[in-house]
């Protein structure tokens, strides 16, 4: 059984959630990612600790990964920005637009204040991965373009050096700034 996007029970302590991945923890076992209802909060837990209720829409795992960016729990906040990047890839295509566009602005206001590298690369990984799905026009890409060159940071840097993207005036001083910035820093 595949119990990502399942609702489940924690059977210790009766809490909800959703089952958001599963993980081959360290090659030692199988765990599910379960991310509390009610608590900002992702943790990992054997197939044996929880129940399972029902199978979830992927607009409502799409809501609770945005809701567990925003955590306190740096672990969480890895992890919900790892499974959003997959999320997106395999699952975007499926999802409506207006529900990836809210998904994306709330990965984009993440970043604006992210100082985890990790974090951060991985959700420019998940917005990438949304452009790559080919779902908005041109003139919509560029907006998105130069809205993630304006936030300067390192992560975007790999994406953004690419000939489809260095006409854009933004995005070229983007690249200049970080060229002087890692010369001057070795």
């Amino acid at each position: 059984m595949n119990y990502t996007g399942q609702k489940a029970i924690l059977n210790s302590t009766s809490e909800e959630g959703i089952i958001l991945q599963e993980i081959n923890e360290n090659n030692i076992g199988w765990k599910v990612q379960f991310s509390f209802e009610n608590k900002n909060l992702i943790k990992r837990f054997d197939y044996n600790e929880i129940t399972i209720v029902e199978k979830v829409k992927d607009e409502l795992l799409l809501k609770q990964l945005i809701k567990n960016i925003n955590s306190e729990d740096l672990d969480t906040q890895f992890w919900s920005s790892e499974i959003l990047c997959y999320f997106v890839e395999e699952y975007g295509n499926d999802i409506e637009m207006a529900e990836l566009a809210k998904a994306i602005e709330s990965m984009i206001n993440k970043l604006k204040v992210e100082n985890e590298y990790n974090i951060e690369q991985k959700l420019a990984e998940g917005i990438f991965e949304f452009l790559w799905l080919e779902k908005i026009d041109k003139k919509e890409e560029e907006k998105l373009i130069i809205t993630l060159a304006k936030l300067n940071k390192d992560c975007f840097y790999c994406y953004l050096n690419d000939d489809d993207y260095l006409s854009i005036t933004e995005v070229k001083k983007f690249i200049e700034r970080k060229q002087i910035e890692y010369n001057t820093s070795h």
